[in-house]
């Protein structure tokens, strides 16, 4: 699977409002379960919290990547947000988090899966991408971020020379 294909526009929200790790998993939850009539907000949200108690997934510069294993879908998918103002969410370099990317896998999860993963935090923890997704101003732009990070990262150097 590539990693286009976790993400649809429908599950990025830029501006998040949440005050604590909680909520931004909360607000994740919704995302990740709104598209998917087999899924169940309590239950992603068990997920991703019960992910969280093993260790931060948090991976430093203001970035987390929370995930979990869920029954109910046949393939893994994303959400990405944005906070308006960073939280606390235990990271090694004690920096505040305000970029979120989340992932469900299927509770069988497979190595494919598992790399998925890892693609994704390697992708999320490219400095210009995670400053292209701290520039987008909308929802649309932050899924444009994730989705052709070179091609934004190109127009925002254009935009900010400009």
């Amino acid at each position: 699977m590539n990693l286009n294909e976790l993400l649809i526009p429908s599950r990025v929200l830029a501006n998040a409002k949440a005050e604590s790790r909680k909520r931004a998993l909360e607000v994740l939850s919704q995302l990740l379960s709104k598209d998917q009539p087999e899924l169940m907000q309590a239950d992603v949200m068990r997920s991703l919290v019960a992910r969280e108690r093993l260790g931060s997934t948090a991976i430093g510069s203001g970035m987390a990547v929370p995930h979990g294993r869920v029954t109910g879908i046949d393939r893994a998918i994303g959400a990405l947000i944005r906070l308006n103002e960073p939280v606390d969410y235990g990271a090694e370099d004690n920096a505040p988090v305000d970029l979120m990317f989340a992932m469900l896998v299927p509770q069988e999860c497979s190595r494919a899966d598992a790399e998925l993963v890892s693609r994704a935090t390697l992708h999320l923890s490219d400095p210009e991408v995670c400053r292209c997704m701290r520039a987008a101003k909308t929802s649309k732009a932050l899924y444009e971020c994730f989705e052709n990070p070179a091609d934004n990262i190109h127009d925002l150097r254009a935009g900010l020379r400009a």
